[in-house]
């Protein structure tokens, strides 16, 4: 498992991608998919719009799957958890952006 850190619009996504198109053993988790939905009141940013549980979820059945792993993630135009996602573990290498 790897995560890329950094500041805002410094590359962290584009990094990701392109490792994607080197390496096919990558599975690509996009840090922002993991908000929560806009109607959570706003206390702080970084411990309330954030669903750690649910990534924490998906470090942990990746360490011990090799099949295919269902989730909502975040989507930014309903500003909803309303969309489906599968990640294949049957891959090696595990790559988080925007940590």
């Amino acid at each position: 498992m790897v995560a890329i850190d950094g500041y805002a619009g410094v590359g962290k996504t584009t990094l990701l991608n392109n490792l994607v198109l080197l390496n096919p053993e990558i599975i690509p988790v996009h840090f922002d998919d993991f908000l929560l939905s806009r109607k959570v009141e706003v206390k702080d940013f970084e411990l309330v719009y954030i669903d750690y549980p649910k990534i924490e979820k998906l470090i942990n059945v990746f360490r011990v799957s090799n099949e295919l792993y269902q989730t909502m993630i975040f989507n930014a135009d309903s500003g909803e958890v309303d969309t489906a996602i599968e990640y294949d573990f049957s891959k090696q290498i595990l790559i988080i952006d925007g940590v």
